[in-house]
């Protein structure tokens, strides 16, 4: 294989900007057909970003010899079959956080890409960007010392349409995404300091939904382990007056403060002083990571994340969320 050809299954609003360039920009990588269950919207996609093949039904996709891996933009609940018709087909996949609705279907996947000696990736796509290599860079090479903690704070006002009693989101279902905003962006927030820091193994959680504007949670606090002694402190409010997102790593010689989802200067701020990293805007978020998995499937050259890790991130999700869900 000389080249990945790229089928897409989904064609919202993650594809446009932040996904769907990466697969035709990235070196040695093509988009080269799309697919949806909105045939005019796809249609329309695929003008607009001058992809030839346009299929009625995913399965069919799947099965085209036109495409060599599949990426799977759908909702999290359709995650699942679509891998498994992948991986049946021989293709590998790239898939959108999270890799499936629960822990067990991850394990799924997992042991079927085992069994038919298929690669899937995870769009956690953070970890290609250079702010959070950079991060790791410095963490890597004690530049704050020993790690004592992590601080995690994540706010964000109730969108205006939720307010109004308008239709809700999908991101909002539980049956279609297996949970709320959490899953949706704190999944991230795990990830990347499972990438930055290591593995968490043990977790406590505190989850309500104190908003009342829909069914799943709106606030999670934890107190986190990580497999090295490393503590970690996050707090995730989905109703309230403010955005604010902020990551504080203390260690003994100093501490490091990022922006997880804003391009904020990274400030390492040690007893000699402040130091800022600055970081360019990325229109196409995804792109680097891309290229990663790009560069594995044709070279071998192993991508910065794993099954493994986009899995223990589920598993992590999973436990945080697990009293709550039983309600």
């Amino acid at each position: 294989m000389t080249e990945v050809k790229w089928g897409m299954i989904g064609t919202g609003a993650v594809t446009e900007v932040k996904s769907g360039p990466g697969l035709y920009k990235a070196k040695n990588s093509k988009l080269v057909a799309v697919t949806g269950n909105d045939l005019e919207q796809v249609k329309d996609y695929a003008k607009r970003h001058n992809v030839e093949n346009v299929f009625s039904n995913p399965e069919e996709l799947i099965e085209s010899s036109l495409v060599n891996a599949i990426y799977i933009a759908t909702p999290p609940k359709y995650h699942k079959y679509y891998a498994l018709k992948s991986i049946e087909a021989k293709k590998d996949v790239y898939i959108e956080k999270p890799i499936a609705t629960t822990f067990e279907e991850c394990l799924e996947i997992k042991e079927a890409a085992e069994k038919n000696n298929v690669k899937v990736f995870t769009a956690f796509y953070r970890r290609g960007m250079e702010k959070f290599k950079k991060i790791k860079e410095l963490v890597d090479l004690k530049k704050i010392g020993d790690i004592r903690y992590v601080d995690i704070t994540l706010n964000q006002q109730i969108p205006i349409e939720i307010k109004n009693g308008e239709n809700l989101p999908w991101r909002f279902k539980k049956d279609i995404s297996g949970g709320g905003i959490f899953l949706d962006m704190g999944i991230h927030t795990i990830d990347i300091l499972d990438y930055i820091i290591g593995p968490i193994k043990n977790i406590k959680s505190l989850v309500k939904n104190q908003g009342g504007y829909y069914d799943v949670e709106d606030i999670v606090t934890t107190i986190m382990d990580f497999e090295n002694g490393v503590i970690g402190i996050g707090k995730w409010c989905f109703s309230t007056f403010e955005w604010k997102d902020e990551v504080i790593i203390i260690g003994s010689e100093g501490k490091i403060e990022f922006s997880c989802f804003n391009n904020e200067n990274v400030k390492l701020i040690t007893s000699q002083g402040t130091k800022e990293f600055v970081f360019d805007d990325l229109i196409h978020v995804q792109q680097p990571y891309i290229q990663e998995i790009v560069n594995e499937l044709l070279n071998g050259k192993k991508h910065s994340g794993s099954l493994e890790s986009s899995i223990r991130a589920q598993e992590i999700s999973d436990e945080v969320l697990k009293e709550y869900n039983k309600k």
